[in-house]
């Protein structure tokens, strides 16, 4: 496996700074809350899985947070910075018979692993299905929403955290990574065409008001890419990362070729 090593580029001065160790495969990176801290998890020839911190700058050397034998992936961090929110396969690699840091078998749990040293690691969701990419409501972090296959495709639920009670379903014909606006007001997901939508949603006490699902443009992310295709900024302007296949080849149509061969 070839080793892929994480990176920060800073847009104003150009500069990148490499924040992973060689020799890894580092992956799915996510920032703190205040952007001063980034996780990641790592996996490779000669280690396990492990969920990894390290400061933005890189004047700190990265931190070991978690080993695992399970497939591990961050995926949020709370605005106060108590909590890592993480996945974990329910199988091991090794059970599986997939390669390590592969996300295509099984099951798996949503953690939060404590960042403060009075916590100790809390499970938020069981058996969700195949990838969460779940997501808090920023500021006060009193909502979660998450996608799951479990009803047999894919949909975009919302849930208490951290203690999860009543579970609304968002989507209605399928949805995939959900993203919350920074003002908590508006959810975004991926529909099952690869629409970008938009559902507002109102707070109200315990439980939540949302209006329809509203489709606003045709997204061009791959369907490989399972995470992470996007993400809205405070001022509503979209990052997208799409996919452009170009060619100046000719098509050649080849009829009757089957006589070529008697």
């Amino acid at each position: 496996m070839t080793p892929v090593d994480y990176w920060v580029w800073d847009l104003n001065g150009g500069t990148r700074t490499q924040l992973s160790s060689s020799n890894q495969f580092a992956d799915t990176p996510v920032w703190s809350a205040d952007g001063r801290t980034t996780f990641f998890d790592i996996f490779g020839a000669e280690v396990r899985e492990e969920l990894h911190a390290v400061t933005a700058d890189g004047s700190q050397p990265e931190r070991t947070l978690i080993k695992s034998d399970r497939d591990l992936m961050p995926v949020d961090v709370t605005s106060d910075g108590k909590w890592l929110l993480y996945e974990e396969a329910i199988q091991s690699p090794k059970d599986s018979q997939q390669p390590m840091g592969s996300s295509a078998y099984g099951d798996a749990d949503l953690k939060a692993f404590p960042l403060t040293p009075d916590g100790r690691i809390a499970t938020i969701l069981e058996h969700f299905g195949n990838g969460s990419n779940a997501r808090l409501r920023p500021g006060v972090n009193d909502w979660i929403a998450f996608q799951s296959n479990q009803s047999g495709h894919s949909q975009i639920y919302v849930t208490r955290f951290p203690h999860p009670g009543a579970t609304y379903q968002v989507s209605k014909d399928g949805g995939a990574q959900p993203v919350w606006s920074k003002d908590g007001k508006t959810l975004y997901f991926l529909d099952a065409f690869q629409k970008l939508t938009a559902v507002d949603v109102e707070v109200a006490g315990d439980s939540l008001r949302m209006g329809s699902p509203r489709s606003l443009f045709q997204m061009g992310t791959r369907h490989s890419v399972s995470t992470d295709g996007y993400d809205v900024s405070r001022d509503g302007r979209f990052l997208v990362l799409t996919s452009i296949t170009k060619s100046t080849a000719p098509v050649v149509l080849v009829t009757n070729w089957d006589t070529e061969l008697k």
